[in-house]
């Protein structure tokens, strides 16, 4: 799939999911507003052993000389936010180029998707891994899909370890995904919450009937 027709293909994918969340969210401050408790944030340690966090690249240094592995917050809307959305893209792609439009080099997931949930704040994570394809990527999946489930484990303590996960897999982030969802329930008194907050998954072309 070309990579300009994923903001189309994936915008209309999230249009029912978006509507849901942002019901949640209006009953949710409603009952906010009446109650007029002020909600205390837990600001926990980050238990990830791995490359994770905002991704802030200087405009002037070249794609290719960039560290794109690990987990990169593409979109953060400061403070609380009602859900995670995780992008991980496939075979001989990238954090950013993969979801990037040939045309207008707009990267969709920062640019476009927190417009798709309107007055429900969202976090976005891109997570990035060697895919080319001689890379360790191909060879080891269940690294990278422990790399994955660690990474956003680590950025989900306190009371942001139950909110909402919905990731978005391209070609072989699919199976990624699914490893890092297998992992979370085998090792749950680990990433329990990881396993329990998913709340759907968005494949692109991905071989998610394979066994992994």
């Amino acid at each position: 799939m070309p990579r300009s027709s994923f903001r189309h293909e994936i915008t209309n994918a999230f249009r029912p999911i978006a509507r849901v969340f942002r019901n949640r969210s209006n009953a949710s401050n409603a009952v906010n507003q009446a109650s007029d408790q002020p909600q205390q944030l837990a600001d926990a340690p980050n238990r990830s052993s791995i490359r994770s966090g905002e991704a802030h690249h200087s405009p002037g240094v070249p794609a290719k000389d960039r560290d794109k592995n690990g987990l990169f917050c593409l979109h953060n809307p400061g403070g609380d936010f009602n859900v995670d959305i995780v992008a991980v893209h496939g075979l001989s792609g990238d954090s950013e180029e993969t979801w990037t439009d040939d045309k207008t080099n707009k990267l969709w997931l920062r640019d476009f998707l927190p417009s798709q949930f309107p007055g429900v704040p969202i976090r976005v994570w891109s997570f990035g891994y060697d895919a080319s394809v001689f890379g360790k990527a191909v060879i080891d999946i269940e690294d990278v899909a422990t790399s994955l489930v660690a990474g956003l484990d680590g950025e989900r303590q306190g009371t942001h370890s139950t909110k909402p996960i919905i990731f978005v897999a391209h070609s072989l982030g699919g199976i990624i995904v699914k490893k890092a969802l297998i992992l979370a329930n085998e090792r749950s008194d680990i990433w329990g919450d990881i396993r329990d907050s998913t709340h759907g998954a968005i494949f692109l072309v991905s071989p998610i009937g394979e066994q992994v």
